[in-house]
């Protein structure tokens, strides 16, 4: 994969669980809890510096109650 290629994707991302968080009106801290992680590592990860794992990637989709390729779907 080329490196832009990994840029969109995690920038899409970032994007995907800002905007899922949002919706639900929860804080990065009520998703790090939900989700079971720290909350810089939420932060990390919706500024898109973080690189987060697949196992995160589903607990986080988990706790916004999406699947986790609705996380790197382009925004509809």
């Amino acid at each position: 994969m080329k490196s832009t290629e990994f840029q969109r994707l995690q920038k899409r991302l970032a994007e995907r669980v800002r905007s899922y968080r949002k919706l639900r009106n929860i804080s990065q801290e009520d998703l790090a809890d939900l989700a079971e992680i720290d909350r810089t590592y939420v932060s990390q990860s919706e500024r898109a510096v973080g690189n987060p794992s697949l196992g995160v990637m589903v607990k986080v989709a988990g706790a916004l109650d999406v699947h986790v390729t609705d996380l790197l779907q382009p925004a509809t």
